[in-house]
C-alpha cells in the first residue's frame, strides 16, 4: 500500500490552489482593491475556475476539507488535524467520496490504512472500542479514469480484496 500511500500524498488540495490564483490575480493586477468585495467575488469567482482547469489538465485527484473549523488532536503524533472529512474528486469522471480526517491522516502520515476509535457516552465512561478501515474498494472507484502508475494500481486492486 506504500505506493498508493505516496500517490495520495502527492494529491493537490483545492483551497491551496485557489490561494495560488489568487495570489497571481494580486500579482498580474498591481490596481487590484482586495478591500472591494465586488472585486474580490470576482476574482475568487476567475481562481475557481482556473484551479479546477488546472487540476483538470494535470489529471489528478485533488480534495477539499470539509468543516475546516474543526479539529482533532492525533494520538500518535499529537498533531492538531483540521477538518472533519477529505472530499476526493476524479476530475475525469467527476467521481467523488468522502473519508474522514482521521482515517487520512492514519493512512498518508503514519503508514495505517486501520485505527481504533474509544466509544465514549455523555458521562465520559467508555463503552468500547470503534474500528475504522480506509474503504480502499470506494477509492478505486473514485479514481477509475485517471491514468494511474501500475504499483498504485495493484495497490488498489490488493486492497479491495
Amino acid at each position: 500500500m506504500e505506493a498508493l500511500r505516496k500517490y495520495l500524498q502527492e494529491m493537490p488540495q483545492l483551497a491551496t490552489k485557489l490561494l495560488e490564483r489568487l495570489g497571481e490575480v494580486m500579482e498580474e493586477d498591481k490596481s487590484f482593491d482586495y478591500n472591494n468585495a465586488e472585486e474580490m467575488r470576482l476574482a475568487y469567482k476567475e481562481a475557481q475556475q482556473v484551479a479546477l482547469e488546472r487540476i483538470n489538465e494535470a489529471k489528478v485527484p485533488y480534495y477539499a476539507l470539509t468543516y475546516p473549523q474543526t479539529f482533532f488532536k492525533c494520538p500518535t503524533c499529537a498533531l492538531e488535524i483540521r477538518g472533519a472529512y477529505y472530499e476526493i474528486s476524479n476530475p475525469i469522471t467527476m467521481n467523488r467520496g468522502m473519508f474522514r480526517v482521521r482515517s487520512m491522516h492514519e493512512f498518508l502520515d503514519h503508514g495505517q490504512p486501520v485505527y481504533t476509535e474509544p466509544i465514549i457516552n455523555m458521562s465520559d465512561t467508555l463503552m468500547g472500542d470503534d474500528e475504522h478501515h480506509l474503504d480502499v474498494k470506494k477509492l478505486a472507484k473514485i479514481l477509475d479514469g485517471l491514468p494511474i502508475p501500475d504499483d498504485v494500481m495493484a495497490d488498489l486492486q490488493a486492497g479491495k480484496a
